[in-house]
């Protein structure tokens, strides 16, 4: 695994604008992989990041590049609490919530809506997306990995994936706009802080 796939799968996590970042990796042998995420964490541990395995797949994986002292604060706050313990987190520890994270994608049973308290963001967006599950495509964590999406409507997200550069200039968030070389679309990236 190069630093590049890194540095283009999880720029956010990396700078400190996200707790975290989840993204596919495609991968030949299982222990090549398990070898480079040791090498890349003796690295990036010390520096206040953990990269693991979520889950994997065949020829490719799903990996966590998360930053543990933010999660941590990210998941005290009340409505995260209320929806892990919805989604059956028994602890309020960070590295509990992780395991148990990492065990619901690999049991390939349902998706793990609550997956986005882990990568910042907003409980409420969090709880929205729950409730109103049933007007997304559900995707399986098997799928994880692949090329996906989720939309309620293709047509709105386009528009509001359009515009958002402007809602987000008029919130006074500073906002990235990334061109992603390697997507099929080859649509842009909006990163907001």
């Amino acid at each position: 695994m190069s630093e590049g796939t890194i540095v283009r799968q999880a720029a956010p996590t990396l700078a400190g604008i996200k707790t975290g970042s989840m993204f596919p990796y495609r991968c030949e042998s299982r222990e090549e992989l398990l070898r480079d995420i040791r090498a890349f964490n003796r690295v990036l541990v010390p520096r206040g990041m953990c990269l693991l395995l979520l889950r994997v797949m065949e020829k490719s994986a799903l990996l966590y590049l998360y930053r543990p002292q933010s999660l941590e604060k990210d998941l005290k706050d009340q409505l995260s609490q209320e929806l892990l313990q919805e989604s059956g987190y028994a602890s309020e520890s960070c590295a509990a919530c992780v395991r148990h994270l990492v065990e619901r994608f690999r049991s390939g049973e349902d998706f793990p809506h609550e997956v986005g308290l882990f990568l910042s963001y907003p409980p409420e967006d969090v709880r929205g997306f729950i409730d109103d599950r049933d007007n997304y495509k559900i995707i399986k964590p098997a799928a994880c990995g692949k090329s996906t999406g989720m939309s309620r409507n293709p047509e709105s997200s386009v528009n509001a994936f359009k515009s958002a550069p402007h809602a987000i200039a008029a919130s006074g968030k500073t906002a990235w706009v990334l061109k992603s070389s390697r997507s099929r679309c080859d649509r842009d990236s909006i990163c907001i802080s």
